[in-house]
């Protein structure tokens, strides 16, 4: 049986949002964008990129650059309700993740991946988190993903 991968997008729009300081990352102002019905990624099986993220179906033998580390502290609520997670304070964190943009990328290059190895689906998540990143500011972009 093959592996899938759901993925949120979660984005902290907090400067533009007209705040006198700025917050922390995802201290406000948090959306996300489900990507969990988007078939082509969920069941595309990109094992390079799952691999890369999550050390699951990994076939450059390559540990990940950044083990599984549960949901966020601060999972947009959105995020947890889509995830249907019982109790967001204590998921299994041997299926569940989260990465800020930049360490995504940073995941697929320790493996030695560059974006035309990967899916259409899986580029098309780097350009929107890409994109994200350089209106929103480094660290208020993320994904939080199931592993399935």
């Amino acid at each position: 049986m093959g592996t899938g991968i759901d993925v949120y997008i979660e984005y902290d729009h907090a400067v533009e949002c007209n705040y006198a300081t700025l917050p922390l990352p995802f201290e406000a102002c948090n959306e996300s964008i489900c990507l969990r019905k988007w078939v082509h990624l969920r069941s595309g099986k990109d094992y390079r990129f799952i691999g890369a993220i999550s050390g699951w179906r990994n076939e450059t033998g390559i540990p990940p650059l950044f083990p599984l580390r549960g949901l966020p502290e601060n999972a947009c609520s959105y995020t947890l309700f889509e995830m249907n997670v019982p109790d967001p304070t204590d998921p299994p964190e041997d299926c569940f993740g989260w990465l800020l943009a930049s360490e995504v990328r940073a995941a697929i290059a320790h493996h030695g991946w560059t974006r035309d190895d990967l899916s259409f689906p899986v580029e098309t998540l780097l350009n929107t988190l890409d994109f994200l990143e350089s209106r929103l500011g480094p660290d208020r972009v993320r994904i939080v993903f199931e592993i399935n």
